[in-house]
């Protein structure tokens, strides 16, 4: 997509940005980051259930971490995607970069669910 009314001009700055984004090589460091923070959440998980009272907010903690380790699953499992496919590896790379981002915002949902609990 680019700006209407750009007409040659916006189409040729799209066509930049996708070359940049997928020289950029992002895949890499996302099935890297993905994976660590997979085995975060993880471990994180067997913490509150080995560790935490039972009690609404250990129920909500534990779907926030649930949603989290779907998203940084699929970030992993999309990146791998994007470094073995061909001619589709932007879309994946795209997907698990969003996946990605969903993930992160989770781990800060854990957050703020766990400073709430606390105080």
């Amino acid at each position: 997509m680019y700006p209407v009314g750009w007409g040659e001009a916006g189409l040729e700055l799209a066509r930049t940005i996708s070359r940049i984004w997928l020289a950029s090589g992002m895949a890499q460091h996302i099935l890297s980051s993905a994976s660590r923070m997979l085995g975060f959440s993880f471990v994180t998980l067997g913490l509150i259930q080995g560790f935490w009272k039972t009690g609404s907010a250990r129920s909500l903690m534990e779907d926030v971490v649930g949603f989290t380790i779907m998203f940084f699953l699929g970030a992993t499992v999309a990146s791998y995607l994007a470094l073995r496919s061909g001619k589709s590896s932007g879309f994946w790379e795209r997907l698990a970069d969003w996946l990605f981002l969903l993930g992160l915002g989770c781990t800060a949902g854990e957050t703020v669910v766990l400073v709430v609990s606390i105080t």
